[in-house]
């Protein structure tokens, strides 16, 4: 065998038996061990700032949505609520209003007051701020969120109580009437900041009778006494002992007398000189049941409505009639309220008050021009079907309809020739009119809820009451000035 054939022998040898081992070692099991699937990151929560009205101020607050729940800053909310705030690790407390809210960091539970809640979802930190459920963390801390007619939400840390009625006293204050189950009191309110301070707890004081400049209030006490109460200082001052009783009292225009209906029938009208403290009688015509007392910039002009009760008969009036529990009958019917006028003037021969309207229908929100020449009245409709319509009666008795195109539930001179107008609309709404007395035209201006009872307004200020809540139209929103 030649040297060529020997290498090519061993070649294909080596070759061969490469084969085999190969062949073997394919053969033999392997355990082969799967590629764990590549790690994939959290998806990161996008924070957003969103802006909320907060104590009327606008303010923007940190939040995320996790899960498709909107969750707020924690501490962000408290800093705009003027809240404490603390922190020891994980572990946060927030007091407001002697409300003290604690939560910690990934739990779905906390403590309002010492009582453990549970919430919707845990609290969740991201960038170093704990994000919590809005809802539970202020209704924690006591503080009030409303919507106002135009949709807005409102955040507010210390809201008046409810309030049963109020009026305006220039400056952009309002005195709110509160009548809790703690007991009534009086306060003001700016309500472009929302601070306030209770005037008086006095459970005496029934209304206080604002002077036309705003600065002071008449009142009677429980035995009749006349006192004026400084707004401004708090102070009350004693301007008459005089003990008869005063269903109502109305400043003359010039402050330096209070004018008032005397009795308890009130069938006379009578004025307290506030200089000297004396009482002299204006009209004592001997008819029972005046109200709504009014008095022109002249002071010699008296408005005032003249109410005829029901008629009380004996037993076996007419069928249908209601009877008393002590047999007697009373015809409804025979109620009738109407405008009068007396002019204060002594040259007037046998001076005598003028009835200036004559029907049965009901008047309500009277008001007399600052001249005297014309009252404006709502006319009440005889039955649901029918409207209510703003009319006015002149000196002569010449009644005309201003106003007739919605039914008028409330009108309130604001002054100037301007009316503001409360009347109904589609369903579950009300409406608010703009009206011009002189010019006769009006312009719808809010669309409100049909639970809107009370327009309060003067000059170009304008609040409303909505369920026991105050709302004051500030900067084009319906600011929210009680809870």
């Amino acid at each position: 065998m030649s040297w060529k054939k020997t290498i090519a022998a061993a070649a294909l040898t080596a070759a061969v038996s490469a084969t085999v081992v190969s062949a073997v070692s394919a053969a033999t099991p392997v355990t082969v061990k799967k590629a764990k699937p590549p790690v994939v990151a959290a998806a990161p929560i996008n924070v957003m700032s969103t802006n909320y009205l907060i104590n009327g101020a606008d303010a923007l607050i940190h939040t995320i949505t996790l899960n498709g729940k909107k969750l707020v800053s924690v501490g962000d909310l408290a800093v705009a609520l003027g809240a404490d705030f603390s922190f020891k690790g994980n572990n946060v407390s927030v007091e407001l209003n002697g409300h003290i809210v604690k939560l910690t960091t990934n739990s779905d539970k906390f403590t309002v007051d010492g009582v453990q809640q549970k919430l919707p979802a845990a609290v969740k930190n991201v960038q170093y701020r704990n994000f919590i459920d809005m809802d539970m963390y202020l209704k924690g801390l006591g503080v009030t969120v409303t919507t106002d007619a135009s949709g807005t939400t409102w955040i507010d840390a210390d809201l008046l109580p409810e309030a049963d009625s109020a009026q305006w006293i220039g400056d952009g204050k309002l005195l709110v009437a509160h009548d809790t189950e703690a007991g009534s009191f009086k306060s003001i309110v700016d309500v472009k900041t929302g601070e306030h301070r209770i005037l008086t707890d006095n459970t005496e004081i029934a209304e206080l009778v604002v002077s036309p400049d705003g600065k002071k209030a008449a009142y009677t006490d429980s035995q009749g006494a006349v006192w004026v109460m400084d707004l401004g200082l708090e102070t009350s001052k004693k301007v008459s002992d005089d003990a008869s009783i005063k269903p109502e009292l109305v400043w003359s225009p010039d402050q330096t007398a209070i004018y008032f209906l005397n009795s308890e029938k009130s069938n006379s009208i009578k004025k307290l000189n506030l200089a000297d403290g004396k009482i002299s009688t204006i009209l004592d015509d001997k008819k029972d049941y005046k109200e709504n007392l009014q008095v022109s910039a002249d002071g010699k002009v008296f408005t005032y409505q003249q109410n005829t009760m029901s008629k009380v008969t004996d037993p076996g009036a007419t069928e249908g009639q209601d009877v008393v529990d002590d047999g007697l009958t009373i015809d409804p019917s025979a109620a009738t309220t109407n405008i009068c006028q007396f002019v204060n003037d002594p040259s007037i021969k046998d001076n005598a008050p003028v009835q200036l309207t004559n029907s049965t229908d009901d008047k309500m929100f009277v008001k007399a021009m600052a001249d005297g020449n014309s009252v404006v009245y709502i006319k009440v409709g005889a039955d649901e079907k029918t409207k209510s319509v703003l009319n006015s009666v002149m000196k002569d008795k010449t009644v005309k309809t201003l106003f007739g195109d919605q039914d008028v539930l409330q009108a309130v001179f604001a002054g100037n020739n301007k009316w503001y107008l409360l009347t109904g609309g589609p369903t579950g709404k009300n409406l608010i009119y703009e009206f011009d007395a002189v010019a006769v035209t009006s312009k719808q201006l809010y669309t409100v809820s049909d639970s809107v009872s009370d327009i309060i307004a003067q000059g170009s200020s304008l609040a409303i009451i909505d369920n026991g809540i105050i709302y004051a139209q500030v900067n084009g929103k319906w600011r929210p000035v009680s809870r």
